[in-house]
C-alpha cells in the first residue's frame, strides 16, 4: 500500500481514478486514511512493505544514525509494529549477477513500549533497523540507490 508520493500527478491520478486503486494486490490510501489502513491490513494478516530508508513529504519521521551520520527515516513502520504488534522483518535484495539475486533477511525487529516514552521505544527499534541497513548497504554499497542528497551537508 503505497504512501502518498512526491509525484502530485500520479497521486491526482490515483484519487480521481479509484476503480483503478486496487491492482495484483496492491492497494494505495489517501493521506488521511493511511495509518488506519495499515494498520487494518496488518490485523487481516496482509504483508505490507514499506522502504525504511526514504522520507517523503508530509510523512512523520524520526532521526537516526547512518554511518555516523544523523538521516531521517520513516517513523510510521515503528509505530505500526508498535501498534499491531506484529514485527518487522528486514529484508533487502542484492543483485548477484544476470537474472540472479539474494534475498537477505535478518531477525525480526520487535516494537514494544519498554516505557512511558513512546518515542524512546520507536528510536530503539529504529537504532536497530540502521544497523541492518548498514549492514546491507556496506555488502553491496554500489546498489544503494539515493535519487536525491541523502545527507543535508551534501543538499547544500
Amino acid at each position: 500500500m503505497p504512501a502518498p508520493g512526491g509525484d502530485p500527478d500520479t497521486q491526482q491520478y490515483e484519487e480521481s481514478n479509484p476503480d483503478n486503486r486496487v491492482r495484483a494486490g496492491f492497494h494505495t490510501a489517501a493521506a488521511s486514511d493511511l495509518a488506519l489502513d495499515l494498520l487494518d491490513s496488518v490485523r487481516n494478516g496482509d504483508i505490507i512493505a514499506i522502504t525504511g530508508d526514504r522520507v517523503t513529504p508530509a510523512i512523520a519521521s524520526i532521526e537516526g544514525t547512518l554511518f555516523g551520520k544523523p538521516f531521517r527515516m520513516p517513523s510510521g513502520p515503528f509505530a505500526l509494529a508498535m501498534a499491531s504488534r506484529a514485527p518487522i522483518f528486514p529484508m533487502f535484495i542484492m543483485r548477484r549477477g544476470r537474472r540472479r539475486y539474494e534475498l537477505r533477511t535478518t531477525q525480526p525487529i520487535i516494537v514494544t513500549r519498554t516505557s512511558r516514552n513512546r518515542d524512546e521505544d520507536i528510536r530503539r527499534a529504529a537504532g536497530e533497523w540502521t544497523h541492518h541497513l548498514e549492514s546491507a548497504v556496506s555488502a553491496a554499497w554500489q546498489q544503494w540507490l539515493a535519487f536525491e542528497p541523502f545527507y543535508e551537508e551534501r543538499s547544500a
